[in-house]
Parts: C-alpha cells; sequence; structure tokens
C-alpha cells in the first residue's frame, strides 16, 4: 500500500496488539514520532519495546493524545479490545483526529465505525484515511504455487504468528532472499506485506470458490513481487478445542483453506503453553497430515507473560498465572517431550538460527540454493 503524504505517525492506543509495528519498524515507510496509550493499561512511562519483555527502544509510552497529536501527521489507530467503557470510543478519537487535521491508517476492522461516513469526511477536509481492503480479481487460477511456501500457524489467535513471520521474513532478507509475506493481520500490509482478501471469511462463498480465491489473489502476488518464496499464514487455530466450538474461529476451516490453496512445502507451528497441551500435539498432527510437510513446532514465550492465561493440565503451579523463567521451562521441557522435539524458543532465535532451522529442518536449501 502506497501511503502518501505520511511521515510522522503516532501509535495509538498502544498496546500488545501494535507491537508488530513497532518492532519492525525499519519496514516502515515513514517515522514513528509519539507512542500514546490509555493510562488503565498500564504502559505509561514505560519504554514501549520492553511491555513485552523485549529490548530498550528509547520510545516512551505517553497518555497525553492531545498533546502527542500536534508532533505528527498521521495516527496509526489500532485495536480497542482493552479499553471498557463508552462503545463510541473509536468514533471519539476519530473525530478529535479529523478535527486536528491530521491523516488516519486504520487498522482494525472497528464493527461500529461507519467507514464510509468517515472516509467522506476526511477526504472533504483533504486529509488521507487508510484502511486495508485488499482487492482480488475473479478467482480463476487453479494453478500451484510455482515457488517454495513457508506455512506459519498455531493454536489459535495470539500465539505469536504474526511476530514469526516477520522475523522470518527479515532473517531471510539478510541472506540475500526476496521474501513475500502474506496473512491476516493488517499490520503486516503496513509492514510491506499483504493480506488476505475478505473473501476468505464470507459465510456465503463455498470453500471451493475460497480456495480458488485465495489461489488466485497469491498467484497474483507472486507475478507482481516475483519473490523467492512465500511465508504465509492462517488466521486462528488448525482444529477445534472441542465439540461445542464450531464457528470460523476455533474448527481450524480457514486454516484447511489456506493449507488446500498454497500446499505450503513445511510449516512452522507456534505452540501455546495456555492451553492444554494435547491440543498444541494434535494441532501439530493435523498440521502434517494436511499439509504433507515437515513441521517445526516453537514455544512462543511471548503469551506466557499475559496474567489471564488459563492454568494448563500438567500440575505446574501457576502464581498469579503468570509464567516465571523456571515454569517456562518446566513447560517447555514438557512439549518437548510430549511433542517428541526439540522446541525453539522464540525470544531467544536470531535471524540467522531462524534461517539455519529452515534450510537444514525443511531441507529447502536445494530447492532455494541457485535462485539468488
Amino acid at each position: 500500500m502506497q501511503l502518501k503524504d505520511v511521515q510522522a505517525v503516532m501509535l495509538f492506543p498502544y498496546s500488545e496488539d501494535m507491537l508488530n509495528v513497532f518492532k519492525f519498524r525499519e519496514s516502515l515507510e515513514f517515522k514513528i514520532n509519539s507512542v500514546v496509550s490509555f493510562k488503565s493499561w498500564g504502559y505509561i512511562g514505560k519504554d514501549a519495546g520492553t511491555i513485552d519483555g523485549g529490548s530498550i527502544s528509547g520510545y516512551i509510552v505517553k497518555s497525553d493524545f492531545d498533546r502527542e497529536l500536534d508532533k505528527i501527521d498521521t495516527v496509526i489507530l489500532g485495536s480497542f479490545r482493552k479499553y471498557y467503557g463508552d462503545t463510541d470510543i473509536v468514533d471519539r478519537y476519530l473525530d478529535k483526529i479529523l478535527k486536528a487535521k491530521k491523516n488516519v491508517i486504520l487498522l482494525e476492522n472497528h464493527q461500529n465505525v461507519d467507514l464510509e461516513q468517515y472516509i467522506k469526511k476526511f477526504e472533504e477536509m483533504g486529509l488521507k484515511f487508510y484502511y486495508f481492503a485488499p482487492e482480488v480479481r475473479n478467482a480463476l487460477l487453479l494453478n500451484q504455487i510455482s515457488i517454495p511456501v513457508i506455512g506459519v500457524f498455531g493454536m489459535e489467535e495470539d500465539c505469536g504468528k504474526t511476530e514469526m513471520q516477520l522475523l522470518i521474513a527479515r532473517a531471510l532478507k539478510k541472506k540475500g532472499y526476496k521474501v513475500s509475506v502474506i496473512g491476516s493481520n493488517t499490520q503486516i500490509e503496513l509492514l510491506g506485506g499483504n493480506i488476505y482478501p475478505k473473501a476468505l471469511y464470507g459465510d456465503d462463498i463455498s470453500e471451493i470458490k475460497k480456495i480458488k480465491t485465495i489461489r488466485t489473489f497469491v498467484n497474483d502476488i507472486v507475478e507482481r513481487e516475483k519473490p523467492h518464496l512465500l511465508i504465509i499464514s492462517s488466521p486462528y487455530g488448525v482444529n477445534s478445542f472441542g465439540d461445542d466450538e464450531i464457528d470460523y474461529k476455533y474448527n481450524g476451516i480457514l486454516s484447511h483453506i489456506i493449507i488446500e490453496a498454497l500446499h505450503p512445502d513445511a510449516n512452522i507451528f507456534c505452540a501455546n503453553g495456555g492451553r492444554d497441551l494435547r491440543w498444541n500435539k494434535r494441532s501439530i498432527e493435523t498440521l502434517e497430515l494436511l499439509s504433507c510437510a515437515p513441521t517445526i513446532s516453537v514455544f512462543t514465550k511471548r503469551l506466557n507473560k499475559i496474567p489471564e492465561i488459563a492454568s494448563t493440565k500438567l500440575n505446574i503451579e501457576l502464581k498469579k498465572g503468570i509464567f516465571n523463567d523456571e515454569i517456562f521451562a518446566e513447560l517447555k521441557r514438557n512439549c518437548e517431550e510430549l511433542f517428541d522435539m526439540k522446541l525453539a524458543d522464540q525470544d531467544y532465535v536470531s535471524d540467522d538460527e531462524i534461517v539455519d532451522l529452515i534450510e537444514n529442518t525443511f531441507r529447502v536449501k536445494n530447492k532455494l540454493l541457485n535462485i539468488i
């Protein structure tokens, strides 16, 4: 997406939901000037890079939205899902941004917001209103994807899939590979990647039509960007957690559609210690069965810092629901024993180690060796 007239931006409201935009800010076409959050969320005064245990960045999270608004030309408006209060909170901040004559980049699809109304208002003021809705032409192509495809899957939402995609892409780019990234999180498009079209989520579209649509969409990306390989992911999880959860979020259907459409050559599975580990194992087995491709499992420690995380069935004592390093190490050992595989730790894997992991475990090195 070409973002014209965007030079200095504010991230708001800042939380773990916007971490990938911040962590991979070197991929942005503009500068992040301000990072602002709500006082009640507990980030004010902290370094923006450390809220998930990461490294110091020099950006301090602030609370005065109006004051910081004067310093930028564009607001990247993220998720308000942690905000409990007025249902029109997004509208109120959009009105503030409009009144201050600033552009806006909308990361989330806020259901209660009248997009058409705000697009018209911003255009009338000579301002930009950006949101993410990729176009896709008629689903005609049934050709297989002609280049290597690495799939990133996970237990469910918020298990580190987007961050893992961006880490892999950065690592491979340093090695000289040209990489295209395709996922469901709008932050990916902001960082130079692509997001799936809305057709993937439509209830009135058959699975066959979705497979054709996704394959057409991705073939167009390959033709346009001419990458050496693709890094794709899937929204939500690989399979269901139980008989009662039958919607798209939980039954794994979208993952199955993406696997059938794109046929990944190898997979990375983001394991989640906050769930019964048997479900992690079942997801890995399902993933390998459906894709007929080898799988690496990565234990995403970042999630273990979330206080609301549920106790697992491993008889591990959790203090206030937060995993300390000792508990994490024990969880990881149990995972390795259960999965019968060594687990990488996302927090501590370097770019070089990611490339080695991919090339050696997936054995795609011969496939990629002569393409640079």
